[in-house]
């Protein structure tokens, strides 16, 4: 009896256009998920229904539509995207559909690891940093640290330990959540 190999997987063509290298972050929005494809550089979109690849966005780099280390996705309220690269310190806009909007550098002190949108559009950065925990960014990208903190704690944890309680909810701004 002859062995008839199988195959294990496809490079090329229609196969590859569903391969994920490092899915980092999903999102939902309409009838498409989004998904962060860390390892790929790329921001990528596929129907709920059919699984098919909508669009891709991104490859390597540092230019326009291109990444480096992009470590947020942040869903929007107007069905729009940004997408935070930490070793670039750039946020890009990205339309329903993937074409670019913009692009900004942030200005800080520190860096930021997060971002989350408020009810009334304003994006808020939660940063590494022991003395700076939460900023809002101006429309200028300059982050303005939030001096007058509602919770106390946050400025004397871990930032490892910060991120892990920041968390954002599209549609309805950002929370943070203690633990005892």
């Amino acid at each position: 009896m002859a062995w008839e190999p199988e195959t294990l997987w496809y490079r090329g063509g229609i196969e590859e256009d569903t391969v994920l290298f490092g899915p980092w972050a999903v999102h939902g929005s309409g009838d498409q998920a989004i998904v962060l494809d860390k390892g790929g550089f790329r921001i990528r979109s596929f129907d709920l229904a059919s699984g098919a690849l909508r669009w891709s966005v991104g490859r390597a780099g540092e230019g326009p539509g291109e990444f480096r280390n992009p470590v947020d996705l942040l869903p929007l309220a107007d069905g729009s995207f940004a997408v935070w690269d930490l070793a670039v310190g750039r946020l890009t806009w990205l339309e329903s559909d993937g074409r670019l909007d913009r692009m900004v550098s942030p200005v800080s002190e520190s860096t930021p690891l997060r971002f989350c949108e408020l009810s009334d559009g304003t994006l808020v950065a939660l940063h590494a940093s022991a003395d700076t925990a939460l900023s809002t960014l101006s429309d200028d990208g300059e982050l303005i640290p939030l001096d007058a903190l509602p919770w106390p704690s946050l400025r004397s944890l871990d930032p490892l330990q910060r991120q892990a309680k920041f968390v954002p909810d599209p549609g309805r701004g950002c929370f943070y959540y203690l633990t005892q």
